[in-house]
């Protein structure tokens, strides 16, 4: 993961955000920007699709001077050590029911901002890459990251071009304030 809602994934994340998924979801919405649908896996792959998503980390460093930076510098390539390059896209996720009968927003259980992908991620590569730990493609890449508990805003950017297209819900079944 690259960024998730805190209490669900901040073992396997660059960044924890205090709102839950939805609310970054619906914001983007609010912005125009609808999604596209998730990645797919059966009967055969296909990625996610959606507007293009850059993603900015804004802190301050130890300076008190304003730091902006692309979050794919702070992921880089197991294979190489090279950074990101791969824009994100705005999937959207899915809802799903638990147990007692609910509705729930899938990307809540912590799939915000994917390096691996999930069906539930919110926004995700659109590429193969699997969450198998003996096969994964990215890691963090801790000389481009802030301290720990820096506090960091993320900005989130979609591609004109792209903003509008897609379906205007997540499928059935602007920035945002955050905290490392």
């Amino acid at each position: 993961m690259f960024a998730c809602p805190k209490g669900t994934k901040e073992h396997e994340s660059i960044v924890a955000t205090k709102p839950w998924a939805m609310y970054v979801h619906q914001a983007l919405l609010l912005a125009g920007v609808n999604p596209g649908r998730t990645v797919q896996w059966d009967p055969e792959y296909k990625p996610a699709e959606g507007p293009r998503i850059s993603v900015e980390v804004w802190y301050f460093n130890e300076q008190k001077e304003l730091v902006k930076k692309n979050a794919k510098e702070m992921v880089r390539l197991v294979a190489d050590g090279s950074p990101l390059k791969i824009d994100w896209v705005f999937g959207g996720s899915k809802f799903i029911t638990d147990p007692d009968g609910r509705e729930l927003y899938a990307a809540n259980g912590g799939e915000l901002i994917c390096l691996s992908n999930f069906s539930s991620a919110m926004i995700d590569l659109p590429i193969p890459s699997t969450a198998e730990a003996g096969a994964l493609l990215f890691e963090a890449n801790p000389d481009q990251i802030p301290p720990l508990n820096t506090p960091v805003l993320l900005v989130l950017k979609a591609d004109p071009k792209a903003a509008g297209s897609g379906p205007s819900q997540p499928e059935s079944s602007g920035s945002a304030q955050t905290d490392k």
